[in-house]
């Protein structure tokens, strides 16, 4: 269902009673098939819900924003997998800061996202420590990316990404995955 906006010019109406930004006195709703069926379709390279930036104490389903799957634990091993909304906690991820830090903890294993040591990242660890450490910056067209500590704490910043097969998550030095926080 499309609405448009009917309010033609800048002078005040019954439903704008000064100037500036209109409030249109109607709407028009069209029952076009074609404007209907343009509504249903999902662009997951578009955010479908509102910027939601990750804060300590929160819960989220952290989702690729180009795929829309999220990332997930899946016979115990940290995978990128279709979400399934209706309450599966195997994708839930608690967000907690330490040191100025933030780390994701799955509830159900209480395990938190890191990596091994050789590029690839798990849910293992019962601690949030250095390889468990991250941090979600902007990205100018929505979305975060996540960074990740290196084996030392003077190694650079190294981003989230999928590997190619699109189910594992790896470092990559040069780009890296955009991902949306959806709170839970």
């Amino acid at each position: 269902m499309t609405i448009r906006d009917d309010a033609s010019d800048t002078a005040p109406t019954a439903a704008s009673t000064g100037w500036g930004p209109l409030t249109p006195s109607h709407t028009v709703v069209s029952d076009d098939a074609d404007d209907l069926e343009q509504e249903k379709k999902t662009d997951y390279g578009m955010s479908t819900c509102a910027e939601t930036v990750p804060l300590p104490g929160n819960t989220y389903v952290i989702r690729a924003r180009d795929s829309g799957r999220a990332i997930t634990i899946f016979n115990r091993e940290l995978q990128l997998m279709e979400w399934d909304c209706a309450g599966d906690k195997s994708s839930h991820w608690e967000c907690e800061e330490r040191g100025g830090w933030l780390a994701f903890k799955n509830p159900v294993g209480g395990k938190y996202i890191g990596h091994n040591g050789n590029g690839v990242f798990h849910a293992q660890a019962e601690w949030h420590l250095l390889w468990e450490s991250v941090c979600a910056r902007k990205h100018p067209e929505g979305g975060f990316l996540l960074l990740n500590r290196g084996w030392w704490w003077w190694n650079p910043l190294q981003k989230m990404d999928v590997d190619e097969s699109g189910r594992r998550l790896v470092h990559n030095s040069d780009r890296g995955t955009v991902w949306e926080f959806l709170r839970v």
